[in-house]
């Protein structure tokens, strides 16, 4: 478990590594591809086709071709500004995106300093719970060598070894929150990823 001292205070934190962070990222150039998409409204357009035409009954003058290649120009001349309103909508959806992505890296920010609070406590819960576990252990042995030599009564004894039980379950309670406090960690870093 000391381990994680090391780690605690070693460890510097990127927002670009939380999968939420990520998501968002990516919803982010989603958006500034759409304002291109919506400026390529303006953009003149070709298009391009190609017929066959078979005839199996031919009248005797037919003047119609078999094959015929074509191709139509299309230049956006009035749209009355539903164009522009859509540019700037997409515009407008890129800074809201911008705005809560960059709310989300300073929760982030708070959350990784509260989750790394979080696991500091639980390391130091965890370190007061061995030494009570380690002390219950040493009063109930020598409670029970008094008790072996009818120096004390069994109550004494009984309530002896239910310290000890309540340290022990103490102990793996604060093992447990150890645990638990590193896995919010590390799922807020990216190291693992809940499910």
């Amino acid at each position: 478990m000391h381990d994680s001292h090391v780690a605690l205070a070693g460890t510097a934190f990127e927002p670009a590594q939380n999968l939420d962070f990520q998501l968002l990222t990516v919803q982010e150039e989603i958006t500034k591809k759409q304002i291109d998409m919506q400026k390529t409204a303006y953009l003149p357009s070709i298009t391009g086709y190609y017929n066959f035409t078979k005839k199996i009954l031919k009248p005797a003058f037919d003047m119609s071709p078999a094959h015929m290649i074509g191709m139509q120009m299309n230049i956006p001349v009035f749209s009355s500004g539903e164009r522009q309103a859509k540019v700037k909508q997409a515009k407008i959806d890129l800074e809201t995106m911008k705005n809560n992505k960059a709310l989300m890296e300073e929760q982030l920010e708070i959350q990784y300093k509260q989750l790394q609070f979080n696991l500091k406590n639980a390391l130091e819960s965890f370190e007061t719970q061995q030494k009570n576990v380690e002390v219950s252990r040493e009063v109930y042995q020598n409670l029970k060598r008094k008790y072996e030599q009818g120096m004390i009564s069994s109550l004494e004894l009984t309530t002896a070894d239910s310290n000890y039980l309540q340290a022990e379950s103490d102990y793996l309670m604060s093992v447990l929150g150890v645990l638990q406090s590193r896995n919010a960690l590390d799922t807020l870093t990216g190291k693992i990823i809940n499910n």
